[in-house]
């Protein structure tokens, strides 16, 4: 789903879409705008739909509208999708009814906001209205982000907020470490994991999906930059991964497993280029958007602070090994990185978190 919205403008742009150039001056035309024949037809153009028109070029001040392909004068210009529409050719494609403001998209349709929800909404289980944004999901249910309130402080989620799901209570993700000590599980899952992931032997890179390989490689990047040791493969850490992102994509939601004895990053992307991007692209695209959270850490308190726990996963000194994994569907892109040992420990950010 994308969002979308019209302006108005009067400026002339690329109209290579719906012209044509003059092919021959034998039989000269005449401009529409001036009345006066076109005699060099390096200076003139055609539109070409149901009504074929030549102009001047200089005489020309407008748009072609995507909807009937007529010309459309200096004046009120609906943008939308990248094109240039009449303001009553920009219509809903169920209703047909002129769009007047904010419209929807599924797909290459476009949407009124009543024919959206009635198509495709999803209504909020506590208040009943049809939720805009982001849609929390949780048993087949879908909740405003602002309708529910952590079970830890009793505050409200801000809209697309990280948190946790435990026994159908939702927890934020800072306040489970605030109160727990650990970003992802508990201590007897950590220890859990042990054996299994020390003893895991040396994985070949090249065995990496392309995904893989970008996401470890920007990891220790940054990671050296910090002046910490780079990062290994962990298959164990990857399997992980791959189950909880393709749990995160069947319930389309955005939350942690807080049983994994994992350090843990998530990441959500909607976009129309989900599809079209390489999956390098999306590995450098979610490594920078967890690693721009440095802008809001200070280095000189270098203790837990709220929304900064993915940069500091990713620098964490005592972190040997991750894997993470990639899902996509429609417009959606999930990405899930889980790390051993794991990271943000209250009161171990002075030893592990270094400054560039």
């Amino acid at each position: 789903m994308e969002y979308g919205a019209w302006a108005c403008s009067a400026r002339t742009h690329n109209l290579s879409m719906s012209l044509g150039a003059m092919s021959s001056a034998n039989d000269y035309e005449v401009c529409v705008e001036c009345e006066e024949p076109i005699t060099d037809t390096k200076k003139g153009f055609h539109i070409r739909g149901k009504n074929p028109r030549a102009y001047h070029k200089a005489c020309f001040n407008g748009y072609v509208c995507a909807g009937c392909n007529e010309y459309i004068k200096k004046g009120s210009v609906s943008k939308a999708q990248n094109k240039r529409w009449h303001q009553q050719c920009f219509t809903c494609d169920k209703c047909f009814k002129p769009i007047d403001g904010s419209f929807l998209t599924k797909g290459d349709k476009k949407y009124c906001k009543k024919c959206y929800n009635n198509e495709f909404g999803v209504r909020c289980k506590v208040c009943d209205d049809f939720i805009m944004g982001h849609i929390l999901k949780y048993n087949g249910d879908g909740y405003h982000y602002g309708c529910i309130k952590c079970d830890y402080c009793g505050k409200f989620f801000q809209d697309g907020a990280h948190l946790s799901v435990k026994g159908g209570k939702f927890i934020h993700n800072d306040c489970k470490v605030q109160k727990k000590g650990a970003t992802k599980g508990d201590y007897d899952a950590v220890r859990a994991n042990k054996a299994r992931i020390e003893n895991e032997g040396q994985y070949d890179d090249d065995n990496l999906s392309e995904f893989e390989r970008e996401c470890l490689k920007e990891h220790n990047k940054k990671r050296e930059d910090h002046h910490v040791k780079p990062l290994v493969w962990s298959e164990e850490c990857a399997q992980h991964a791959r189950s909880w992102v393709k749990k995160l994509l069947q319930q389309d939601a955005l939350m942690h497993d807080t049983q994994s004895g994992m350090g843990e990053n998530c990441g959500y992307f909607n976009s129309s280029s989900a599809s079209t991007k390489s999956d390098t692209t999306w590995a450098v695209n979610v490594c920078n958007m967890w690693y721009n959270e440095t802008e809001k850490y200070d280095f000189s308190i270098n203790e837990y602070q709220q929304q900064t726990g993915h940069f500091t996963q990713m620098i964490w000194k005592s972190t040997e090994r991750m894997g993470c994994a990639i899902a996509k569907k429609g417009t959606r892109v999930y990405v899930v990185a889980n790390y051993y040992p794991p990271g943000n420990w209250v009161g171990k950010y002075k030893d592990n978190v270094f400054e560039i």
